[in-house]
């Protein structure tokens, strides 16, 4: 919806804001004379729990949806856009869109460009499991596209590094093109109690020539403003999207759940149960990806869908002993 923009004059509704925000709830009488303030003290609730999740801005309106999907507040925020927050029944909140956006992003991830992910160390395990992305010290994936100019090899090694205090699985990740090196990558993943792994960062090499020419790309959690983000959920729903990681302006990978339980034909080999992952980063004209993950086995192909035909497919997997 389009959200006008002005100030409320609700002092009950107000005055609470301001003391959960810290007076970031701006006060007037500058708007139309018909306004939609909060009119509950869950709404109120709903509001401050909006306003802290954005760090600011003015309320516009607070709807209550029900008593199941909770509460949607439309903001009007200090840098000029306009967004609506979702809040749930518990107060928290589900979601975050921007009005008026074009173009609008292919991904969006709902979370208006404020994205704080918690992590706990203690809600994280040694072993990563995920049926979709199991990573045993040991297992092995080897890729090629379908014209056989880029073949990538990726191993599970017996190694581990410490990230936000979480012991996190080293994964090599080699790119080769018509024979030679030209990417030499270490990724860092952890997986939580809830069975989702997590993208803490990667150290990235790009090579020419067997020496190496830049490390664009690389970033890990927690250094120099890093987010980590989730690479495959336990229980991935279509219609999920989210951040796979988070390095301004270097590493900002979105994803987006399309579909389940999808059988695919790979190299003469049949695939039942896949799940699709759409990928994609606002940063620059870079590609649409479609990954599909085997239960058990992990990604079993990859097509680009937007910037030029390539299928990238599993030609060989080495589970660990």
């Amino acid at each position: 919806m389009h959200i006008p923009r002005i100030r409320l004059a609700a002092a009950i509704g107000l005055a609470a804001l301001a003391l959960t925000t810290g007076g970031a709830a701006a006060l007037g009488n500058d708007g139309p004379d018909k306004v939609d303030p909060p009119s509950t003290a869950n709404e109120t609730r709903a509001a401050a729990a909006a306003l802290a999740f954005t760090g600011g801005g003015t309320i516009v309106d607070v709807d209550t949806l029900s008593p199941r999907k909770g509460y949607r507040v439309g903001l009007a925020l200090d840098d000029g856009r306009d967004v609506e927050v979702t809040v749930d029944p518990a107060f928290k909140v589900s979601l975050c869109t921007v009005d008026d956006v074009d173009p609008k992003p292919v991904i969006d991830p709902g979370d208006c460009g404020f994205y704080n992910p918690l992590v706990d160390p203690a809600n994280f395990v040694a072993e990563i499991t995920n049926r979709y992305l199991p990573l045993k010290p040991g297992s092995r994936w080897v890729y090629e596209t379908d014209d056989g100019v880029e073949h990538i090899e990726v191993e599970v090694l017996h190694e581990t590094r410490t990230i936000l205090g979480i012991q996190a699985t080293v994964v090599q990740d080699n790119v080769y093109e018509d024979g030679s090196l030209i990417e030499a990558t270490f990724d860092w993943f952890a997986q939580d109690k809830q069975g989702n792994v997590w993208y803490l960062g990667e150290d990235s090499a790009e090579v020419l020539n067997g020496e190496i020419i830049n490390r664009h790309g690389s970033w890990e959690a927690g250094v120099d403003g890093a987010k980590p983000g989730i690479t495959m959920w336990a229980n991935p729903m279509p219609r999920m999207a989210y951040r796979q990681e988070f390095y301004e302006g270097e590493a900002e990978d979105l994803a987006k759940v399309l579909r389940r339980f999808v059988k695919k034909q790979v190299r003469g080999h049949a695939y039942h149960n896949l799940v699709v992952i759409q990928e994609w980063t606002p940063l620059g004209p870079i590609p649409i990806e479609d990954k599909y993950y085997a239960p058990g086995i992990g990604k079993v192909l990859e097509l680009k869908v937007r910037g030029g035909p390539s299928r990238l497919e599993l030609i060989e997997f080495v589970p660990a002993p």
